[in-house]
């Protein structure tokens, strides 16, 4: 019987580590990536990542985690916040806003500002290759990129879908002095720029969220 889903548990210690204890699962059932990525040869490194704001809400400093979750075939990734030390967890909302379901976003990293900015980097496949002869492949060396045993099609990969990278930006922050449940979290794009899947770059997408209303 072959593996199907992971769960992402949340533990703690309050004595430097020696011992733990479970507080709480933020997230069940998830559909795990496969061990290489399609037609890179990325191999599966980061399927999920945790972040502590350093904002208090409600005088309590919130939790954030991301994950990956293949669900539907291709790679996206899942964001979730906890507002009471990780008892609870907000619904869990889809970070990336490609218009193209069939394409990769994975590997995601959270980074938490000063400020409480919330940063959710990850591999972003959205867009195809920049065609042959156009600056952008020319500055991504896509003219280099000839061997790639898990790619059908052929190399250089100019046009190619599901293939090559981009980098995206938004913003999140939650409201302080806020009854916060969960977070509304909507994401605004601003910039792209093709990079080739064998470059070692990352996308940072910044949320901008509106807290709601706690329900009881």
């Amino acid at each position: 019987m072959g593996f199907c889903c992971s769960n992402i548990i949340l533990d703690k210690s309050t004595d430097g580590g020696a011992s733990w204890q479970f507080v709480s699962q933020v997230a069940g059932d998830i559909a795990a990536p496969g061990l290489v990525y399609p037609n890179t040869q990325f191999r599966d490194g980061i399927e999920d990542t945790f972040a502590v704001g350093r904002q208090k809400v409600n005088g309590r400093y919130p939790l954030y985690t991301a994950c990956e979750d293949h669900s539907t075939g291709f790679g996206n990734v899942i964001l979730a916040a906890s507002f009471d030390n990780g008892a609870t967890w907000s619904d869990r909302i889809q970070v990336n806003d490609n218009a193209n379901p069939n394409v990769d976003e994975f590997q995601p990293n959270l980074a938490v500002a000063a400020s409480g900015a919330v940063s959710v980097n990850f591999y972003d496949r959205r867009l195809v290759c920049p065609a042959q002869g156009t600056a952008e492949a020319v500055g991504a060396g896509l003219a280099l990129d000839t061997l790639n045993l898990n790619f059908s099609e052929a190399l250089p990969p100019y046009g190619a879908s599901n293939y090559c990278m981009e980098d995206d930006r938004s913003i999140t922050r939650p409201a302080r002095g806020s009854s916060v449940a969960g977070a509304t979290l909507v994401a605004e794009r601003l910039r792209r720029q093709a990079i080739s899947s064998k470059d070692d770059a990352f996308v940072a997408l910044e949320l901008n969220a509106e807290p709601t209303q706690s329900r009881g």
